[in-house]
């Protein structure tokens, strides 16, 4: 799961982005990355860069998206939200 958020972000508070971010890295079990970026509620570049990225690396030849060792490796770039 890829999660982006922006600094500037008026719309979804911080303190429900972090109970998120909490929820999904424990008791979801899920293997998420998380990009920060300085904009809103939007897509930057930044962010589209981010999800192209990640997409590629989970959609390698070779790679099952449904098998969660393959993207263990994404987990090393996490930028956590703090």
């Amino acid at each position: 799961m890829l999660v982006a958020y922006g600094d500037a972000d008026r719309v979804i508070p911080r303190d429900l982005l972090e109970r998120t971010w909490t929820y999904l890295n424990g008791e979801a079990g899920s293997h998420t990355t998380a990009v920060r970026d300085p904009g809103g509620h939007g897509l930057s570049a930044g962010v589209v860069d981010a999800l192209d990225e990640w997409l590629t690396h989970l959609l390698a030849p070779g790679r099952c998206p449904h098998d969660r060792r393959d993207v263990r490796g994404l987990r090393d770039r996490d930028l956590h939200l703090r």
